[in-house]
């Protein structure tokens, strides 16, 4: 999906999604070719980095900055609770194995 952000000067800028969940803004050169500027982890905050590289340079409300803020505290937490899961995963595949190769020693299947 491209979106286009209307723009008073000649280059106009805009974003498309990219790898899953990846937003690039830039913009075509005259043969077709893609200038990448920037990567976002949403279409909201692609599209504010379009409308202000197309001239609209307005400061954003601190409403609006305190949305930003809380909505990427949620998108943080949520990876940290992730990468917890993960480690706990992994923590628990070391211990089993773990055990399997103290029983193979016991055994005296494996050194």
């Amino acid at each position: 999906m491209i979106a286009v952000c209307p723009a008073p000067a000649r280059l106009l800028w805009l974003y498309q999604q990219t790898a899953g969940s990846t937003w690039t803004v830039g913009y075509f050169d005259p043969t077709g070719s893609w200038h990448e500027d920037s990567t976002h982890p949403t279409s909201e905050h692609a599209a504010g980095r379009v409308h202000w590289l197309n001239g609209n340079h307005h400061d954003p409300e601190p409403a609006e900055l305190l949305a930003r803020a809380e909505t990427e505290i949620i998108r943080l937490e949520q990876l940290a609770d992730r990468l917890d899961a993960s480690a706990r995963h992994w923590k628990a595949v070391a211990r089993q194995k773990a055990r399997h190769a103290r029983e193979l020693q016991r055994r005296g299947l494996r050194r």
